[in-house]
């Protein structure tokens, strides 16, 4: 468990309303958006929903270990994915040893409404990033083609339509931070550099903008599901996509909102050093699942001959 010192600032005046500290396991993310107004903290074994002045309106246990929590813009819909794992510790930590990467392992997902009423539950694989719901849905992307994708919504009532159709060198990344809309970020290697739009869900552009071979992140937010901010986090030099980057080599951190811009020198942005399920690389391929019509995938399943060979020393 570790300690987390929440305050609570009035925007106008900056000054402290509430201070509180909080008890959160692990060292995953532990803070997400959800409805205006409100956000979902995961304290302890629960998952709560806070108001405005930090108490509680209402919460749910976790059962297990969380991996990761989606909302739709309105908060109206929450997908919670916890581990399900396959293999004991010990043949975990061996098949990690043997393969070189983390085994793919079970994600259970529960789709929850607004009071937190179980609408249904899947399992997906670990090795495929959360779901990004819409208030009608899920947004979905796929390839079509050599460096072409297809974004399309998969509603609740099993209907779908396709937002766009894109060009991009990588899998775009995918984020709803405003109702009928969605963020996307692509890159390009002519010339090296990654560029994210806003598109309304019948294909109309909202915004367009281009980074740099600096810029290693590009992120979005909303208060208020009126406003729109970017984060754009740049790197003291350029960096090639699935290069490295440590945190004391960022320059900047930039925020796009309502149509102005701001700097500021930052040391020690949040940005993860290397890209996981939960928050996947704008430029690593990925695949994306829906909670309704879950994907498997055995990129990283070990082979018989690899688990019988972990087993029969497991038992020396």
């Amino acid at each position: 468990m570790r300690t987390i010192r929440a305050v609570l600032l009035d925007p106008s005046t900056l000054k402290v309303k509430k201070i509180v500290d909080w008890q959160v396991q692990g060292e995953g993310q532990f803070i997400w958006r959800a409805a205006p107004g409100e956000i979902l903290v995961h304290l302890g074994h629960h998952l709560r929903l806070l108001g405005t002045d930090l108490t509680v309106l209402r919460e749910t246990s976790v059962p297990g270990q969380l991996v990761f929590v989606s909302s739709s813009p309105s908060g109206d819909y929450v997908a919670v994915g916890t581990l399900h794992e396959r293999h004991t510790p010990t043949m975990h930590d061996q098949l990690a040893e043997d393969l070189r990467i983390e085994p793919e392992e079970d994600i259970d997902i529960q789709l929850y409404d607004r009071n937190f009423t179980v609408l249904l539950t899947t399992l997906q694989s670990s090795s495929l990033p959360p779901p990004v719901l819409s208030d009608a849905g899920e947004i979905r992307v796929h390839s079509i083609g050599q460096d072409r994708w297809r974004i399309r919504e998969l509603r609740w009532d099993r209907t779908e339509r396709t937002i766009a159709n894109i060009n991009s060198e990588c899998r775009p990344n995918l984020a709803t931070p405003l109702p009928d809309s969605v963020f996307l970020v692509g890159c390009s290697n002519a010339p090296l550099r990654n560029w994210y739009r806003l598109l309304r869900l019948d294909g109309r552009p909202i915004l367009n903008g281009h980074g740099s071979s600096e810029e290693i992140e590009q992120s979005s937010g909303s208060s208020n599901q009126d406003d729109l901010a970017v984060r754009i986090v740049r790197a003291r030099f350029s960096k090639a996509r699935g290069g490295s980057f440590k945190s004391r080599n960022s320059r900047s951190r930039r925020s796009v909102s309502s149509g102005s811009e701001t700097e500021s020198a930052s040391s020690s942005p949040s940005i993860p050093t290397s890209p996981s399920p939960s928050n996947p690389s704008p430029c690593r391929p990925t695949v994306l699942s829906s909670p309704f019509s879950p994907v498997s995938t055995s990129r990283s399943t070990p082979s018989r001959k690899q688990l019988s060979k972990i087993q029969n020393q497991s038992h020396r």
